[in-house]
């Protein structure tokens, strides 16, 4: 593979970053310009990834060589088709303050493209938000679609008051709301699925890929191996692993990896077989939820109408749009057509670099 490397722009250059080399100088940057990012992602995600290393671009000021600039891709196998294939996701573009309005954003994403042609990867995607999406379009990222919020109202009194300002009134007002909402409520299927909350999953998530696999036409690559990483060891989040199994042959359904925080639910990532095991495995996690005592169930998502479609049936509401989903083509993609069409992508948080 052959990638730009210390391409002269004036007072600019750009460079390919050694990830042991330059780490405490990228994190120094990161935490100069926002002090609020979690340093921890670097190791998480540009080393550990199971899927690969990452690649770090870097734009240095030409005089004394600071970094102004870094953009990154993160890997992440797709399987197209039932067919694994390496992808990206493009992550972690920063520009100095003192240096932004001056086309850096263009060149670091103009370095992917010029990667992506020369490499092996059949798509980057990502998520731009407002500030860098510009200099995505320019390099050539074409909009896939946009992000989803989806709600799933558990109890209404914390919504009523937060509106309210009254406690007491927030609570009379919310006794027939819930009462509404609970008449809306699913129930287990005892006897026939057994849950479990835990911090990893067995191979028997592989079955389940393959099945997905015949669902989705382009999906991220979820192996065990890929799951567990993801959920207990990211250090910035404290994920779980919620399954749902069948009783009779302890066949295994499907998983959701979520977060509670606030007495919110935060779905991050999910995987069934098919559309009707997603329906079961989701019903069976607003049963969970609800014993939990949580207010709503949040989840954000990318990609086809019958994903959507569950979520309606199980009294999800959509909320609101976030970002764009971009993808990145190759000049000779033979993906083009099924990659820009939404409703053959499955994708969520995890996918990304969140």
């Amino acid at each position: 593979m052959t990638y730009p490397t210390d391409k002269d722009n004036g007072d600019y250059s750009l460079e390919l970053a050694d990830l042991q080399t330059d780490r405490q100088e990228v994190l120094d940057f990161w935490v100069d310009q926002f002090p609020r990012w979690k340093t921890t992602k670097y190791k998480y995600f540009y080393l550990d990834n199971p899927d690969g290393p990452a690649m770090l671009w870097l734009v240095r000021e030409t005089t004394d060589k600071r970094i102004v600039g870094t953009l990154a891709l993160l890997r992440r196998e797709l399987l197209i088709d039932r067919q694994p294939h390496p992808a990206a996701v493009s992550a972690d573009i920063v520009v100095h303050r003192e240096h932004r309005r001056r086309g850096l954003s263009i060149v670091l994403f103009g370095a992917l493209r010029d990667y992506l042609n020369t490499s092996d990867l059949v798509v980057i995607f990502g998520t731009p938000n407002p500030k860098s999406k510009g200099g995505a379009e320019q390099a050539g990222y074409k909009t896939c679609g946009l992000e989803k919020r989806y709600v799933r109202l558990l109890r209404s009194r914390p919504v009523i008051q937060s509106r309210l300002k009254v406690p007491l009134l927030a609570s009379l007002l919310a006794i027939p709301v819930d009462l509404w909402i609970r008449r809306g409520l699913p129930s287990r299927s005892v006897g026939e699925i057994e849950t479990t909350v835990g911090e990893a999953l067995d191979e028997r998530i592989d079955k389940v890929m393959a099945s997905a696999a015949e669902q989705f036409r382009i999906v991220g690559n979820r192996s065990s191996a890929w799951v567990n990483w993801r959920a207990s060891e990211c250090p910035y989040r404290h994920l779980h692993i919620f399954t749902a199994e069948r009783s009779d042959d302890r066949s295994l359904i499907g998983y959701i990896m979520f977060e509670i925080k606030d007495n919110v639910a935060y779905i991050f990532d999910c995987l069934a077989g098919d559309i009707d095991d997603l329906h079961r495995l989701l019903r069976e996690f607003v049963v969970y939820a609800d014993q939990q005592q949580c207010r709503s169930i949040e989840m954000i998502h990318v990609g086809n109408s019958q994903t959507e479609a569950v979520l309606d049936r199980l009294g999800f509401a959509f909320r609101s749009e976030g970002r764009p989903f971009v993808l990145l083509l190759p000049g000779d993609s033979a993906y083009r057509e099924i990659m820009l069409n939404p409703e053959n992508w499955f994708f969520t948080v995890a996918d990304n670099d969140a």
